[in-house]
């Protein structure tokens, strides 16, 4: 029986990649001028703070275009991130669902989640991990997916990547746009947004609303769940000066979504609110050879959970997090740039519950971290990129940890090969619901630590038409905490794989890429294979331009069979999904689109017992004035 599973499973990944190769005869007679297909990005930020051409990079990143986002339709901003190579989601059953990500076989605490360079990981959270649930997919510029041990420039958080989300800012003329969605689980989307600015200042703001009646999340039971989400998102900047500017940003994402009680008859509720603001000034000096940014920004958490029947009818969970910053850039000359940078970090958690006989405290605790770094980036020949970084983290709590990181990018032009490497150590403190939660927390933990490298070569071929990349990478976790009784420092791991990335543009109205992922990992203590990670996971992807109105697109994602829990010897089975997207421009500014996610109608999950939705249907309407 095995056998015949796994036979099916195969045979679904090739009927669907053939329904998208199919595309591609259809559009020989595509006019080329009319092409509207992602193109490398310009600059890429995330891998050194500083906007830096991407083939002078060293780190692995991806970036995702918000154009992009939009073309494919997708509301949840978490499902840019399903064919990022090395980039495992886990999400609870639907929208409105708890809903985490894994880089490269990290635990979800491991990787630092910015919304406009504002770290947003929820400090009351036990493993100070971000939840997606709340993140719609509106106003979004770019998404930069950061991988491998990030802490000598990010420091606490980043041991197995950095997740960059940057909403859209304004420019020219002012722009208005609207969208309005209606479809399957009885859904409703509309969303607006305004931009605009001169020479010297812009401005951004963007909202949108969700309400779903949603799916029955755990499996075998039968009430929907659903859930509202609304998000407001702000930003802009002003020249005061020739050498002076202050950009601010801004925003909100609410959450209310009920959910299961497994084996409780009264429904759940949740609400999860995320509030964050940051101010930016910069300086520059001496014609722009050195800049000076202050930055001071404050995010806040609010998580609260009513669930009647539980053991704990009530409680809420409250984190906030703020953070004053300067960040000197002194370019040395056109590729070498010294960065230093110091940091004072502030971390509060607050959990109340209410055990049926009133409000209890359960915890309530802030702690401070300072933190020094430095960065050089230096270029040679204008063939060789190297980059060395080193950060200082003390925090008040538990003492002092250092960090560093080196990346190398070499270009052989006349091959069209770039090669790319990179070595770097990761620290993630113990959070404050490890350190000091009542029965569970342990105020002698110590920091988690990690060593990781990867090495990789792009090749172009073809006139740049193809575009393919492989990476290998490997990553030792050391000293990682886990809840035995209470919380203790006592697992090993390591992970390691390779990451597979190639984009094909047979004409200039057609774009297909491919993605693929090999994760070995492996608890060093017990031999078993770390939990939700699957050892394969694929992805294709095709967009095509097929007229000057006309635009269609298809993503097919593959994951394969995965275990549930370090408690049980349970996999999750393999699945095979493909949503395909179809717009059309009525006017200039005026498009109609739709449509279908799981176009199967598979039944999967991407979490063990928690069901993921069936076929779903989906169109509206978008306009730009």
């Amino acid at each position: 029986m095995p056998h015949t599973h796994h036979r099916h499973r195969l045979r679904s990944l090739l009927h669907a990649g053939a329904a998208l190769a199919a595309l591609a005869p259809a559009i020989a007679a595509a006019p080329a001028a009319l092409a509207q297909v992602l193109e490398a990005p310009e600059v890429v930020v995330s891998a050194t703070r500083i906007e830096t051409p991407p083939e002078k990079v060293g780190s692995s990143v991806t970036v995702i275009d918000g154009r992009d986002i939009e073309r494919r339709g997708k509301s949840q901003l978490l499902d840019a991130l399903q064919s990022v190579p090395g980039v495992t989601i886990t999400r609870n059953g639907g929208v409105g669902a708890t809903s985490q990500i894994r880089v490269r076989g990290a635990d979800p605490g491991q990787t630092q989640v910015l919304i406009d360079g504002v770290q947003v990981n929820d400090p009351s959270s036990n493993d100070n991990s971000f939840n997606f649930d709340a993140l719609l997919a509106t106003g979004i510029d770019r998404i930069e997916v950061l991988r491998g041990p990030q802490s000598a420039l990010y420091g606490n958080d980043a041991m197995g990547g950095v997740v960059d989300i940057v909403t859209s800012r304004g420019r020219g003329p002012l722009s208005v746009t609207g969208l309005a969605e209606a479809g399957s689980h009885h859904s409703y989307r509309a969303a607006a947004g305004v931009s605009g600015g001169t020479e010297r200042a812009g401005y951004a703001l963007n909202g949108a609303y969700l309400r779903t009646d949603g799916i029955s999340r755990v499996a075998d039971t039968t009430e929907d769940d659903g859930a509202k989400q609304r998000a407001l998102t702000g930003k802009a900047g002003v020249d005061l000066t020739e050498f002076w500017t202050v950009d601010v940003a801004g925003g909100i994402f609410d959450l209310r979504s009920e959910y299961d009680g497994f084996g409780f008859d009264a429904p759940y509720f949740g609400k999860h609110v995320l509030r964050y603001g940051k101010m930016d000034n910069t300086v520059s000096l001496f014609g722009g050879r050195m800049e000076n940014i202050l930055s001071v920004s404050v995010v806040d958490t609010s998580r609260s959970y009513d669930e009647p029947d539980g053991f704990i009818p009530r409680s809420n969970y409250d984190g906030t997090r703020s953070t004053l910053e300067y960040r000197a850039n002194i370019h040395v000359d056109e590729d070498d740039t010294l960065t230093l940078g110091a940091q004072r970090k502030l971390e509060t958690a607050r959990i109340v519950s209410d055990y049926g006989g009133g409000a209890v405290v359960d915890l309530d605790r802030t702690v401070g971290t300072n933190s020094f770094y430095g960065q050089y980036l230096f270029g040679y020949d204008d063939r060789l990129f190297l980059t060395f970084g080193a950060r200082h983290d003390d925090n008040e709590d538990f003492g002092t940890e250092n960090t560093v990181r080196v990346t190398a990018a070499y270009l052989l032009k006349e091959s069209g090969t770039t090669l790319r490497g990179s070595v770097g150590t990761g620290a993630k403190a113990p959070t404050l619901y490890q350190l000091y939660a009542p029965y569970y927390g342990n105020a002698n933990l110590r920091t988690e630590q990690s060593v990781g490298a990867d090495f990789g070569v792009e090749q172009a071929f073809w006139g740049k038409r193809v575009t393919a990349g492989v990476t290998g990478f490997w990553n030792r976790f050391e000293d990682l905490i886990a809840f035995d009784d209470t919380y203790v420092n006592i697992a090993r791991a390591r992970t390691l794989g390779v990451e597979v990335a190639v984009a094909y543009r047979p004409i200039d109205a057609l774009r297909l890429t491919g993605t693929y992922t090999y994760l070995y990992s492996e608890d060093l203590d017990t031999g078993r294979v770390l939990p939700r990670r699957p050892r394969h996971a694929a992805a294709l992807g095709a967009d095509w331009q097929a007229t000057e109105r006309l635009n269609v697109g298809g993503d097919l994602r593959f994951v394969g069979p995965q275990l549930d829990s370090n408690f049980s010897d349970r996999d999750n089975a393999a699945y095979t999904v493909l949503d395909a997207n179809v717009s059309y421009a009525l006017t200039d500014g005026v498009a109609v689109f739709g449509r279908i996610e799981n176009l199967f109608n598979a039944d999967y999950q991407e979490t063990l017992q928690y069901d993921a939705p069936g076929r779903s249907f989906f169109a509206g309407v978008r306009a730009t004035f």
